[in-house]
């Protein structure tokens, strides 16, 4: 949880004396919680012993401006040390020079696609063993460092050994219109790096072709064509094209 995520990490951080780049990586699942979390570290911060090192804390997540992203980067001011309240952006995306400790609760967020709601949804789920493994590694890089995993070890035995890739566990419809847009009539006999499951596949053009973008056939229609130019996931895309016809693309 974030309560003890945070509890961890004021523990460590009212343990470690002041150094030279001993900051705190705190792994969370979205920008939301970040958010809460750092309001509530800072009023904890402000709360600790005054002999302790000044607690910066610092949100990182892909949909932070750039120059909030690079305060997170960057060396905490002198005399003080970094809480960097991240998504699992900071597994593999970035590193962070300076971290000596990593907080992990073991959770992603992760999207995938609900074929009963015909939807995607953005739900909390256990990380693998492999992600574990990366989030592990941030601590210590250039210097010795740790990881406090706030799950159990049975938990880690019964995690996935790697995360399930996007293309099993998402809608493929936009996809699948896009390469129809480049002239690929069979998406299915291509060389993918992981191949799509083939009902997946299927449930994809079956939508396409509810949606009007292809014909029985397969082949891409009119509405397909303009479908693939805009943006949006062909639902979206679709629903935009009627309100054009519509006259009421400002209320849509």
């Amino acid at each position: 949880s974030v309560e003890a995520a945070l509890e961890v990490a004021l523990r460590l951080h009212s343990r470690r004396p002041a150094g030279p780049r001993e900051d705190i990586l705190v792994f969370l699942t979205g920008a939301e919680e970040i958010a809460t979390a750092a309001h509530a570290a800072r009023e904890l911060a402000a709360a600790l012993p005054a002999e302790l090192p000044a607690l910066e804390v610092v949100a990182l997540h892909a949909a932070l401006p750039a120059d909030e992203q690079a305060r997170a980067l960057a060396p905490a001011p002198a005399g003080s040390r970094k809480l960097i309240l991240s998504t699992n952006v900071a597994e593999t995306s970035l590193t962070i020079d300076g971290v000596r400790a990593v907080v992990d609760p073991g959770y992603a967020k992760e999207k995938s696609f609900v074929r009963e709601r015909g939807m995607e949804v953005l739900a909390t789920a256990r990380i693998s063993r492999s992600a574990a493994a990366q989030r592990a590694g941030r601590a210590g890089r250039t210097a010795p460092g740790e990881v406090w995993r706030l799950y159990s070890e049975a938990d880690f035995d019964a995690m996935a050994a790697e995360p399930t890739p996007e293309i099993a566990r998402c809608n493929l419809a936009h996809a699948l219109l896009l390469l129809k847009s480049m002239g690929i009539a069979r998406p299915a006999a291509l060389e993918w790096l992981d191949p799509p499951p083939p009902a997946a596949l299927v449930g994809a053009a079956r939508q396409l072709y509810l949606l009007d973008a292809i014909d029985v056939s397969g082949a891409l229609t009119a509405d397909g064509r303009r479908m693939a130019r805009l943006p949006l996931e062909p639902c979206l895309a679709r629903f935009c094209l009627a309100a054009a016809r519509l006259r009421c693309v400002r209320a849509a």
